[in-house]
């Protein structure tokens, strides 16, 4: 027999939200939109319409009291996550919230207190590491050893996208995706961290886990749309793995592994893969195209490049509902735990910031 959806609600219907959760909760099965939620009623209401939820509400107390809903995805502002994550807990629901989830160590400690004490899932938003990109990548350390030497790059128009953000906040914000795929793929913890900032969200950090893996990561805010926003190398005993912009994963010195693997661009409105588009060089055609259009024609493209990449988000969403009916009390998401250790990470790296000519 076949479980029901998940009677969900989306807390905060803003541009991310619009752009990746409820679209892809509306090409779910395993769950129903149940209603969602914003301070601002037009956006409430034009997020129901859209999206086909059961009702739109501008209060959260309307969520809690809700006994219909099971679960809420929580997409509001960083230092708003933590509260309403709690609350949602503590009112019984099971929580999706977005990263980096609370922005102090004492608010992830009342989460995992809430939650502890609600019997309840919750899980947090590091969604790369179900792309099939990064599950690629993790498969083939499974195969030739664990990761030894690390480089990893994520640079975007975050001057474009983040002007509300306080200078120097991407590293907390963004990056976070950055330190819990390297908690994962090292399956250590890190012992050492220097950064260094040539301006606010320009940052070279070099990183030591306790097991001897050593990881370089340049993180920006100052490139451009047409910029490749991630990349990944690593070296492993032999050989190595190099992941560029979720479209291609090369493996190198396994001959028992395929070579070069490339995944399908998806359209988040219609949840289909977008034809015509085949490995990093017709992406990078594509980003060109989108950033020409952009900056010749004015006004922002209708779907961002960057969301059309398969970083993971449906399959984040369905496994979350999954783990909600089959009652797995750990499912393959980051936990409260590990975003905490994530957003101690980007702690010591703002502690340890310093600046060159200062």
């Amino acid at each position: 027999m076949t479980n029901p959806p998940v009677q969900l609600a989306v807390i905060g219907c803003g541009n991310f939200a619009r752009s990746q959760h409820l679209p892809n909760l509306r090409h779910l099965p395993e769950a129903r939109l149940a209603a969602v939620c914003d301070t601002h009623a037009p956006t409430a209401q034009s997020a129901a319409q859209t999206f086909a939820a059961g009702y739109a509400t501008t209060e959260l107390r309307d969520i809690l009291n809700d006994d219909n809903i099971e679960a809420a995805v929580v997409a509001v502002r960083d230092d708003l996550q933590a509260d309403i994550a709690t609350a949602l807990l503590q009112s019984g629901k099971h929580v999706y919230v977005e990263k980096p989830g609370a922005t102090r160590d004492a608010d992830f400690q009342k989460l995992i207190q809430a939650r502890d004490q609600s019997d309840r899932l919750a899980v947090v938003g590091m969604q790369k590491r179900f792309s099939p990109a990064y599950r690629a990548v993790k498969a083939a350390f499974e195969h030739s050893g664990a990761p030894r030497n690390i480089f990893s790059r994520m640079a975007d128009d975050a001057w474009r996208w983040a002007k509300g953000y306080p200078p120097g906040a991407l590293i907390r914000h963004d990056a976070c995706h950055l330190f819990d795929l390297l908690r994962l793929f090292t399956g250590s913890e890190v012992k050492t961290l220097h950064c260094l900032d040539s301006r606010p969200d320009d940052d070279a950090i070099l990183i030591g886990f306790e097991n001897g893996a050593t990881a370089t990561l340049l993180h920006s805010g100052h490139a451009s749309m047409d910029f490749p926003k991630e990349r990944f190398e690593a070296i492993t005993d032999r050989g190595g793995v190099i992941m560029d912009d979720f479209v291609e994963v090369r493996v190198l010195g396994h001959p028992q592994l395929p070579a070069r693997q490339t995944f399908s661009l998806i359209d988040p409105r219609s949840g289909d893969p977008i034809p015509d588009v085949e490995g990093l060089d017709d992406f990078l055609r594509l980003r060109r195209q989108a950033w020409q259009d952009w900056t010749e024609k004015g006004g922002i493209p209708k779907v961002i490049p960057n969301f059309l990449r398969d970083q993971g988000w449906r399959e984040s969403l369905r496994e979350f509902c999954a783990a909600i009916r089959n009652g797995n009390p750990h499912p393959p998401h980051a936990s409260l735990e590990d975003a905490r250790a994530a957003s101690r990470i980007a702690t010591l790296a703002e502690e340890s910031r310093t600046r060159l000519g200062r």
